[in-house]
């Protein structure tokens, strides 16, 4: 069986915050630079760096930092249909661009 992998790029500039909670189980990998992350539930406070990957889970509030210019990625969750998927990330990035410029930008 094949499986389709579906991911988010992102980009953060230095000192940029993501805020982020899942409505599912997802994996964040740094593609590169450095990055702190934290989320609620979670005693620890990650320090990540490229090739690093964590879990949020579902329902948790997670906080994303960027020391430094930093890309990242999250690995949708698999029960999701594609559609829908897609449809929540760009709602969930209008939501927080708030009619800004955004500050995490889809790659690719």
């Amino acid at each position: 069986m094949l499986k389709t992998l579906h991911t988010l790029d992102l980009r953060l500039d230095a000192g940029e915050l993501l805020r982020w909670q899942p409505a599912a189980a997802i994996e964040l990998q740094l593609l590169s630079g450095r990055a702190w992350v934290t989320q609620t539930g979670d005693e620890d406070d990650h320090f990540m760096s490229p090739g690093d990957t964590l879990r949020l889970r579902a329902g948790a509030l997670a906080l994303i930092e960027a020391e430094g210019a930093a890309s990242l990625r999250l690995f949708a969750p698999s029960g999701v249909p594609l559609q829908s998927r897609g449809a929540r990330w760009r709602q969930w990035l209008q939501r927080w661009a708030g009619g800004r410029r955004p500050a995490a930008t889809v790659a690719g």
